[in-house]
């Protein structure tokens, strides 16, 4: 399999070349520490420290200030920015978006097989056809690069139903959450936080996400566990918990707020801060010249 110009076999030894030389190894989670650098690449467990991501967020990009109703002004700010990302894509049928007429999910993912965008395009079209949802499923990728996905879309008449929206702004991106009946998150693999969690919330837009050991490391609480969490093996599974989140919009945000704000306690200054004692833990560990 070519990826980025080598297999995906001389990639993955690049990085085991690069894992057994290195002199300290930080990682974002402690599943990817014990699990895969210790348990499955026999990395010395007191090389490698577990630096947390802070939060991501995006209300900084369409927030607005100084008018009377802030929010109906940032409301209409993004469906200008939406309209521009879906022109700019060649999305049909863009007044409806205009007009706010148009309810939808969204996924902001590169179509990568371990984002299980194929496993969220089943659970949508069960949705669409078999439960009646009125949505549309706006993505972030490009189905004409990617042809699995392509395909999928095409095969199953979902041309009108799926948005593809490639290349977006920050600002683009932000109003894509933001304006979002519920965002959603299927992938099989994921880096910290999880973003996806804090950038949707960021706007004010609830997210269901899979059942993955990096979210549940972060995320795990009774408060949540069932509320928001599906297998993502199972797309059955993601189609119930998606129709259960539409219904019950608002009571998964009251879930999730708290959530978030205990989350933002923590900062990108908090990260730069720990990878630099763990420098300084180096330079004093390393054994001085003529020693």
């Amino acid at each position: 399999v070519e990826r980025g110009g080598g297999s995906t076999l001389e990639i993955f030894r690049d990085i085991r070349d690069s894992v057994d030389g290195a002199d300290r190894i930080v990682t974002y989670s402690e599943v990817v520490k014990w699990e895969t650098l210790v348990g499955r690449l026999q990395v010395p467990p007191q090389k490698v420290s577990v630096v947390r991501h802070a939060p991501s967020v995006l209300n900084s990009w369409v927030d607005v200030s100084g008018f009377e109703d802030n929010d109906a002004v940032s409301v209409a700010y993004c469906r200008k920015l939406l309209l521009s990302a879906l022109y700019r894509s060649g999305v049909p049928e863009l007044q409806d978006f205009a007009n706010g007429e148009v309810r939808y999910l969204f996924y902001a993912s590169q179509f990568r097989p371990n984002k299980n965008v194929i496993g969220l395009l089943k659970a949508y079209e069960y949705l669409l056809r078999d439960r009646l949802i009125q949505h549309k499923l706006v993505l972030t990728g490009d189905a004409e690069i990617n042809s699995e996905i392509g395909q999928f879309i095409e095969a199953h008449g979902l041309m009108l139903d799926v948005v593809c929206a490639s290349g977006l702004t920050m600002e683009e991106l932000a109003a894509c959450y933001k304006l979002a009946d519920l965002a959603v998150c299927p992938t099989l693999s994921e880096g910290g936080c999880p973003f996806t969690f804090t950038e949707a919330l960021s706007v004010g837009t609830p997210v269901i996400m899979s059942r993955i050991p990096v979210a549940l490391e972060i995320l795990e609480m009774d408060s949540l566990e069932h509320a928001m969490f599906f297998d993502p093996y199972d797309w059955r599974d993601m189609a119930d918990k998606i129709e259960w989140a539409l219904e019950h919009r608002e009571g998964l945000l009251s879930l999730q707020l708290p959530v978030y704000g205990e989350l933002c306690r923590r900062t990108w200054s908090d990260v730069v801060d720990d990878h630099v004692e763990i420098l300084a833990t180096l330079g004093r560990d390393r054994p001085s010249v003529g020693n």
